[in-house]
């Protein structure tokens, strides 16, 4: 587009596309969830490309679920005998399931999520009727060349989500990835969508309006980690081009040469801006969560907190310190005293990353002021983590508000 004209003696200003470019530096991407072990073992010993934010994993929706697998033993178990064959699909992340017909679990959930791509399994059992019922979501692999059908596969995952939360009767929902310290700035997101888009009229000047209330909002979140939350703002500005395109096209309007002229211009700002929104697979980025809480269509609520949230990014990068320190003096005399370190930081980040996130989401829904009634409570969380323990540890803790568990499996990997 070219710079923009300005009077005589003053400097050039950016164009809105120039501007533009800045916040795409900025734009969330490269962070990928670990599945595995191996997928581990192979992020360690690669270099990280970037440093993170405090909540880099809203663009990898929660992405420290980072493997719960390397924290547990390889085991399957009906509870008190070995079971002699383990479905497919926990061989990847494996759990103690109890024994169950599936047709029992559809009753309890009032809808068969196999009809969505998940495989239900009973972890915990409540005579009560209080379940929670963990939703396995799946990130995308760190590993570029499986990157684009990952991310298919992650999209299509979250999707069939979003198909159970509709479905499904659920007396309060919880998202990984979102922590309580966020609601300030997530109900601001909500008023954003409301007030300073949805209300911009089909007119000549909507699409300039639509521009200049994308730099305001962006301009604003830079102060509160904006690298963290560009790709909630990118994805109200995408929804709101397809909105106003839609119109437009249902509703031809005869303008004047004027009123056409600022209508074109807007145009080619807000499309030159959308083409420069590099991940536009918000399914993917954001997060089934996040994106319903966005859309207005469910009441989410945070599963983290942001003191475990961040001990857990220092764990991962601490472990990956001390991991690379290992294979460089895999041959030299050191090598005891690192691969001691590396066992005290394997504790740590099977704590700091699995455990104590586990706990918090279970105190968040437990303190929920619906939690009394006698119903499920959805927990949209990493597909490695195991939250058995921890409902066992609380039932024991408190047998008057016990709750069971029912673990929902993707199909799609």
């Amino acid at each position: 587009m070219g710079e923009i004209i300005t009077e005589a003696g003053e400097q050039p200003k950016l164009t809105l596309l120039q501007e533009l470019e800045r916040a795409a530096e900025e734009n969330m991407s490269g962070l990928r969830v670990l599945q595995n072990t191996q997928e581990i073992e192979a992020a360690i010993e690669s270099k990280p490309t970037r440093t993170y934010s405090r909540r880099g994993f809203l663009k990898w929706a929660g992405a420290l679920t980072v493997a719960t697998a390397f924290g547990n033993v390889l085991r399957q178990k009906v509870r008190g005998e070995e079971k002699p064959s383990v479905p497919s699909i926990l061989e990847r992340w494996p759990r103690e399931i109890i024994e169950t017909n599936s047709e029992e679990l559809v009753k309890i959930l009032e809808f068969d999520p196999r009809t969505f791509g998940f495989e239900p399994f009973l972890q915990v059992k409540n005579s009560k009727g209080r379940y929670i019922v963990h939703i396995g979501q799946i990130h995308p692999r760190p590993d570029s060349e499986s990157q684009i059908t990952d991310t298919e596969r992650v999209a299509r995952t979250q999707k069939n989500i979003e198909d159970i939360l509709e479905k499904g009767k659920f007396e309060a929902i919880f998202a990984e990835g979102l922590c309580e310290e966020d609601k300030e700035i997530l109900q601001y997101f909500k008023e954003v969508k409301e007030t300073m888009f949805d209300p911009i009229p089909p007119d000549p000047k909507a699409w300039q309006e639509l521009a200049t209330a994308y730099y305001q909002v962006k301009e604003k979140i830079q102060g509160t980690e904006g690298k963290s939350w560009l790709v909630v703002l990118n994805y109200i500005m995408i929804e709101k081009i397809k909105s106003l395109e839609n119109y437009f096209a249902a509703n031809p309007s005869q303008m004047n040469p004027e009123e056409q002229d600022l209508f074109n211009r807007g145009y080619e700002t807000s499309k030159e801006l959308e083409e420069h929104i590099e991940d536009k697979d918000f399914y993917s980025s954001l997060g089934t969560g996040l994106k319903l809480f966005i859309d207005v269509k469910a009441e989410i609520y945070p599963a983290e907190t942001l003191k475990e949230n961040l001990q857990a990014f220092e764990a991962f990068d601490e472990y990956q310190r001390v991991s690379r320190l290992t294979e460089k003096t895999h041959h030299s005399k050191s090598v005891t005293g690192v691969q001691n370190e590396l066992a005290k930081e394997s504790d740590n980040y099977d704590k700091q990353i699995i455990t104590d996130r586990e706990e918090v989401a279970l105190k968040l829904i437990s303190q929920h002021p619906s939690f009394p009634a006698i119903g499920n409570f959805a927990l949209i969380y990493g597909a490695a983590h195991d939250f058995s323990q921890e409902v066992e540890k609380f039932n024991l803790e408190t047998p008057d508000q016990s709750i069971g568990l029912i673990y929902l499996a993707p199909l799609t990997y």
